[in-house]
């Protein structure tokens, strides 16, 4: 599939064009690596990076047209946040027992 984009002031809306067979709107719709360097050649500014509504409208983003592999997808990175979040938590374990380590060293 593909969309056209509009900008006002900060507020960004991509609203998709879905095929008129698509009856349920994408579970996920990220920017692939390969669109972010036409955006990235649009987009104005230093401190604050502004993107014209008339050129972002220019680019198409694709996404997987099929309801189930934008699930697939989904469901994909909801696992990988799940091993993301659980790697923070031992992390922070490891960190609490160092912690403790240092503090008994000093006392």
């Amino acid at each position: 599939g593909s969309c056209r984009a509009a900008v006002n002031n900060d507020v960004v809306s991509i609203p998709p064009n879905y095929p008129t067979s698509t009856t349920t709107p994408p579970t996920h719709s990220p920017t692939p690596n390969s669109e972010r360097p036409k955006i990235s050649n649009i987009a104005q500014g230093k401190s604050v990076v502004h993107i014209q509504a008339k050129e972002l409208s220019k680019v198409i983003m694709s996404y997987p047209a099929s309801l189930e592999e934008q699930r697939k997808i989904a469901d994909c990175l909801a696992s990988m946040d799940e091993v993301i979040r659980k790697a923070k938590d031992e992390l922070a374990k490891w960190q609490e027992l160092k912690k403790g380590l240092l503090q008994q060293m000093f006392v």
